[in-house]
């Protein structure tokens, strides 16, 4: 359920895909739009796999962008349950901020190839702000920005930043931090990775013991002997542009 209490379109997807065929398709779907992307995988490819004609697809999904959409709501769905309910008890915005954090990471190393079609192909398609994958990651990151919200409200973070800033800084940063790993370059070191970004976002950059930064200097007082002296430097320039050669 989303904050006001109806079934997210993502969830209400989901709910027309209880039946053990279609229940098949979304699992050969989302197997080969993770080896192959959206855009290399065919119907007649998902329908093969699953031993059906191609148009037998159609009686279950409307379209290939919809069982994208249904792929991606499936694995989204226990994402953000799962962190929503991790943060329940949890008071303190930092400690929650922390759990929202590894939460995703852990996303990222447990299904790195669904992450990727997320991120590369879901998210450029046309009309994907008005889709259930975009309603599904507003509800998600909503976690992020209620908790810097109240941190906020409760003196435990500075006011000057926005929550919604913060949030666009860590799920940057959390998707470029793994993106190595989403393409099979690297690992994620999901502790390590968790800490830092905590480290970097309630700490900053300036040491504590490190001194302001000094002001820049104020321009120096303007001298009348200098002043005079280029008057007459400037005068003698002219006077010898100006004289006969002859």
């Amino acid at each position: 359920m989303n904050d006001e209490g109806m079934a997210s379109p993502g969830k209400a997807l989901l709910n027309r895909t209880t039946s053990t065929r279609s229940r098949q398709i979304l699992a050969a779907a989302r197997e080969l739009f993770a080896e192959r992307g959206y855009e290399g995988t065919s119907i007649s490819a998902i329908a093969s796999k699953v031993g059906l004609a191609d148009g037998a697809i159609y009686r279950h999904f409307e379209s290939k962008r919809e069982l994208l959409q249904a792929v991606i709501a499936d694995f989204y769905l226990p994402l953000v349950d799962q962190a929503s309910e991790a943060i329940v008890t949890i008071h303190d915005p930092a400690d929650r901020l922390r759990t929202i954090i590894r939460h995703n990471l852990q996303a990222y190393a447990k299904d790195p190839l669904v992450c990727r079609l997320i991120i590369a192909e879901a998210r450029v398609m046309d009309g994907y702000f008005e889709s259930s994958v975009a309603d599904l990651n507003r509800r998600f990151t909503r976690l992020t920005t209620k908790a810097v919200a109240d941190g906020i409200e409760a003196g435990t973070f500075r006011s000057e930043f926005a929550p919604n800033e913060v949030r666009d800084v860590l799920f940057g940063a959390m998707e470029h931090l793994a993106w190595a790993a989403l393409t099979g370059q690297d690992t994620l070191n999901i502790a390590h990775t968790t800490d830092m970004l905590m480290n970097l976002i309630l700490g900053g950059l300036l040491h504590p013991t490190a001194p302001a930064p000094a002001p820049a200097p104020a321009p120096a007082p303007a001298s009348p002997i200098l002043d005079q002296q280029l008057d007459r430097l400037e005068r003698l320039i002219t006077r010898i542009e100006t004289s006969d050669p002859s």
